[in-house]
């Protein structure tokens, strides 16, 4: 069986998987490296497998595949090497009459004519055993209560036992099995002919109003989660692959809280999509149920996600609320006896709560000589470790996990700016983790949360000396830095432009000038 997947039993090495989704229901389905595609919460996967002109190719243990995510969203093209080039598959969830499903392009960029094979296997991405049921609804397959419909009709179909893909492969006609087949050993097969340059498009959805000529195009839900990053903060660093880590990141948390519950990890707002609300619903019944009480590292993700959600246009009634939460959620962590770092950055969340409610004096109490120093010793170390973990197939670790997201997000969000203090004494330091390595190129970010407000600001250099613009949207003055290009400098102006000395502070200057992360 491991012959024909999943790749985590075929290839023990190239397990793994990527989770697909949408911004309303979060994540729905799985990718694994080989292609094949699990829906959430079913026993049973779509695999697929390619006729060349010299034998069938199962991407599941071919050692020729790639993978690498389309834009930061979460739509992931799996490449397959045959003789005259590439098949291409690309795959993404999308919303279908009112469920979820997903889309799968198959493109052929070779000079041949190849057939691709699409099997509903029962087996789950990681081996466990399914027990699906299936049958030919016209030109439908149905799955239980799901159904694979293809834009064209196959040349081959059948339904079968496990042996139903050594015949395939064996090059067997195998239009002659029963109208139905359920169980541990249960297959189905459908055929199609690819031509060069033609591209294959079908989908896996509910079975009640499927229709593939409504769905959108893989182009368009790329596009689509691109516009939603952008709306909530442009990020274009002197190094794409650090951009890139950064925009992947905020994609796979965003993916995670798409259906207001996403918990504690959730704490990157999602207010460009007129969800903001719901995320500080959400921190609110994760905080006050308790559910980070076993994980101090995971309460300070709640207490910093209420801060952050708190400077971006919540009611009284929801600050209040996250404030409350907050003080109980920083009680549970004090308990604890987590460390004094840990402490301290809780405590400031809190203090930024309580000021945003208008307890100016409980927030002075509270950040009294709590914000502990940012380690910069290595921030070239720590950017390229996590750009090379998640490698060109996009994911963070083996399987996408969202944790790992929230680690690289909050590494890249260090580079770009830093909050300190509450009140009187609020501070951004713009760029504090400017790298030797980024002198000469230039640097954006457009729209970005804060616990002050949303912050725009640019580096261009002028020679040796970088010119910086910002603009923050803040209800009230906050002094502003950028230590890394000049120790001296600082201003209170909401908006402006000035020549910095480029001097630097307290960053480390590798990697060497000329060189990139990527």
């Amino acid at each position: 069986m491991s012959r024909f997947g999943p790749r985590s039993v075929a290839r023990p090495a190239d397990a793994g998987s990527t989770a697909l989704g949408t911004l309303d229901a979060g994540q729905t389905a799985r990718l694994d490296g080989g292609g094949a595609v699990q829906l959430d919460g079913r026993d049973w996967t779509l695999d697929w497998w390619i006729g060349g002109g010299d034998r069938w190719y199962v991407p599941a243990v071919e050692s020729a595949v790639r993978q690498r995510r389309l834009g930061a969203g979460p739509v992931v093209e799996t490449m397959v090497r045959v003789p005259g080039g590439d098949i291409l598959q690309r795959v993404g969830a999308v919303v279908v009459g009112g469920g979820q499903g997903v889309v799968v392009e198959i493109e052929n960029t070779t000079s041949s004519a190849v057939a691709i094979a699409l099997a509903v296997r029962p087996v789950g991405l990681d081996g466990a055993p399914g027990q699906p049921s299936l049958r030919f609804d016209g030109a439908q397959l149905r799955i239980g209560d799901d159904v694979l419909i293809a834009e064209r009709s196959p040349v081959e179909r059948s339904l079968g036992t496990d042996e139903l893909a050594e015949r395939i492969t064996a090059g067997q006609v195998v239009s002659d099995g029963p109208a139905s087949v359920e169980g541990q050993s249960a297959n189905g097969v459908l055929v199609f002919p690819l031509p060069h340059t033609a591209t294959l498009r079908v989908a896996l959805a509910p079975a009640t109003g499927a229709s593939l000529g409504r769905l959108p195009a893989l182009s368009q839900v790329t596009d689509g989660w691109d516009a939603l990053l952008e709306a909530g903060g442009r990020i274009a660093l002197p190094d794409d692959a650090v951009s890139e880590l950064a925009d992947g990141a905020r994609a796979r948390i965003l993916l995670e809280g798409g259906d207001g519950r996403g918990g504690p990890t959730t704490w990157w707002p999602m207010t460009s999509t007129g969800r903001g609300a719901d995320v500080g619903i959400a921190l609110i019944d994760a905080a006050a149920r308790g559910r980070s009480e076993s994980d101090p590292a995971v309460a300070l993700q709640v207490l910093e996600a209420s801060a952050l959600l708190s400077a971006d246009g919540l009611d009284p009634a929801h600050l209040d609320l996250l404030l409350e939460a907050g003080v109980g959620t920083l009680g549970r962590i004090d308990r604890r006896g987590a460390d004094a770092d840990l402490v301290g950055r809780a405590k400031s969340a809190v203090a930024r709560l309580a000021h945003r409610s208008g307890q100016a004096d409980a927030a002075a109490d509270l950040a009294r000589g709590v914000e502990p120093p940012k380690d910069r010793t290595d921030v070239a170390g720590r950017i390229t470790a996590l750009i090379e973990a998640r490698g060109d197939s996009g994911r963070f670790g083996a399987d996408d996990d969202v944790r790992a997201a929230v680690i690289a997000w909050d590494a890249v969000r260090d580079v770009i700016v830093d909050e300190v203090g509450v009140g009187t004494g609020a501070e951004l330091d713009l760029a504090p983790g400017h790298l030797a390595a980024w002198r000469g190129g230039s640097l954006e970010v457009i729209g970005l949360p804060t616990v002050f407000g949303r912050l725009s600001f640019a580096i261009r250099w002028h020679g040796e000396r970088p010119a910086l613009l910002w603009d923050l949207d803040a209800p009230e003055p906050v002094r502003l830095r950028c230590s890394a290009l000049d120790a001296e400098w600082s201003t209170l102006d909401a908006k402006g432009e000035t020549l910095l000395s480029g001097q630097r502070t307290g960053v480390e200057a590798a990697p060497a000038e000329g060189q990139s992360f990527s």
